[in-house]
Formats: C-alpha cells, structure tokens, sequence
C-alpha cells in the first residue's frame, strides 16, 4: 500500500485527514500530516518528514501531497520527493486526497495519476442552477 504523507501550512492537513475519515468511517492507515507554521526551520521539518516517509513506506512508495506549489511546505515537499522513494502532487484538496485514498493498492503511477486528475476536475464553477460548463 502506498503511504500518503501531507504537508501543508498550519492545521490543514489534519483537517483533510479528519474529512476524510469522516467520509470513509475510520482513520485510513498509513497516513500522516505534517503541519508547517510560520515560526518552523525548514531543515528541521525536512529531517521530519524524512523519518515520517520512511515509517510511511511499506515497499510501494509515500505520495506526498502539498497545499500550494512554490510555498514552504511545497519546497519540503520537493527536497523530499529527491531524496527518497516518493513523489508529490501540489494543489492538494479532498476529492485528491480521497481518490488517492481509494487506489493506492494500484501501482505507483497509476494511483498518482488518478489523484492529481480528481484534484483537477474537482475544480468546478458553479451556481444556484449547477454547473457553469466553460
């Protein structure tokens, strides 16, 4: 099973998780938020993110999903996915993370890739009729 490890700013990744939870009806195993704060050493985050993918990966891999590309957690993100068995998605909402959820018995690639299509299609503009198409 793929491990998930978000890191984004502040609370937000243990809120995705609580979501999530809620939605699927337990805590999904192999799942970890690391909260970034203003007042955080980048390079002491980055030693814990490191110890925390390494519990994460069973064999098959951490996605690491990040709140917003280019921002502090994002750059941990990077410097992360360089130096260990992971890849990242940026732009990390709930429908990614549960999609990510759902398939990451599937191969690596596969299970990325579904991720980062329902974070996107997610996306939607909407009124009090439904859908706006584009």
């Amino acid at each position: 099973m793929i491990g998930i490890l978000i890191i984004a700013h502040e609370t937000l990744g243990e809120s995705l998780i609580q979501c999530a939870t809620h939605m699927l009806g337990e805590r999904p195993q192999q799942l970890h938020a690391l909260a970034v704060k203003s007042s955080d050493e980048p390079d002491a985050l980055l030693e814990q993110a490191q110890a925390i993918a390494t519990e994460l990966d069973s064999g098959d891999g951490v996605l690491v999903l990040s709140d917003i590309y280019g921002g502090t957690p994002c750059n941990i993100a990077t410097k992360l996915v360089g130096c260990s068995h992971s890849q990242g998605i940026s732009g990390l909402n709930l429908p990614m993370l549960i999609v990510a959820l759902s398939y990451r018995d599937l191969p690596f690639d596969d299970c990325l890739t579904k991720a980062m299509h329902s974070g996107q299609e997610s996306v939607v503009h909407f009124n009090e009729k439904g859908c706006v198409p584009l």
